[in-house]
């Protein structure tokens, strides 16, 4: 089982230097890593829309570690693109039969790898599952969440979560779609109606319909191909 491990990277160097070098402390021998680095200037208007300086600091923290780092200059690519870069890197260029993709404001604890592992061969056998987490519910006290260490529940966010190859591949047609749909433009700006319509096209997302994000659109892409999301109760 091959499995690649995104990091999504933005401006916010005092939380990255916590959560990436975590990541790095606890990743797996033999799992590839790979810094998505977004910038901070808005590509239509040049107006900045995060800290300069933040970036410069998480670039710099991850080149000293030496890590694989895709950076492409100051325009804010947005997350629906780093998403897409992340699982292109991971299915078409490293041929991985699985992509996790972490962002730079979630603190993994140190079991959350091997669990991972678990669900992603879990993921493998069954394919109809879309998307898999350890990161669980936070917010249950822990005694609850030692309690309920065996249950699993739909997942809720797309944060710090797990896919294979075959489930993307499934959905990368629709994907590309809704990817044009934002062309050229700036993510806050991506154009509501024409992505409105785009989701009423799908079918089975009446539930997540009204959700426009990048990970919404993720989420009813999945159910438009009748797969399901799971993740621990528990927050490794």
């Amino acid at each position: 089982m091959r499995v690649c491990v995104a990091y999504l990277a933005f401006d916010r160097y005092h939380l990255i230097r916590l959560t990436l070098g975590r990541v790095r402390a606890v990743l797996p021998r033999g799992w590839a890593l790979r810094v998505f680095q977004d910038g901070e200037l808005e590509r239509a208007s040049g107006s900045p829309v995060g800290s300069a300086s933040g970036v410069r600091r998480s670039l710099a923290f991850a080149r000293a570690a030496g890590l694989d780092i895709d950076y492409r200059g100051p325009a804010n690519r947005g997350p629906a693109e780093m998403y897409l870069a992340a699982e292109q890197w991971a299915f078409e260029e490293a041929g991985a039969d699985i992509l996790i993709a972490i962002e730079d404001d979630l603190l993994i604890g140190r079991p959350f790898f091997a669990v991972m592992r678990q669900l992603a061969r879990f993921a493998l056998r069954n394919p109809d599952i879309g998307a898999f987490s350890a990161y669980g519910d936070g917010s249950l006290p822990r005694r609850d969440q030692f309690e309920q260490r065996n249950r699993f529940q739909p997942m809720h966010h797309r944060w710090a979560f797990g896919t294979t190859a075959s489930f993307w591949r499934r959905t990368k047609p629709e994907l590309m779609a809704y990817m044009e749909l934002l062309a050229g433009r700036d993510y806050r700006l991506a154009p509501a109606p024409e992505i409105s319509a785009f989701m009423d096209g799908l079918s089975h997302t009446r539930s997540v319909s009204h959700i426009q994000s990048q990970d919404g659109v993720r989420t009813a892409l999945m159910l438009h191909h009748g797969g399901f999301s799971v993740m621990t109760s528990p927050s490794y």
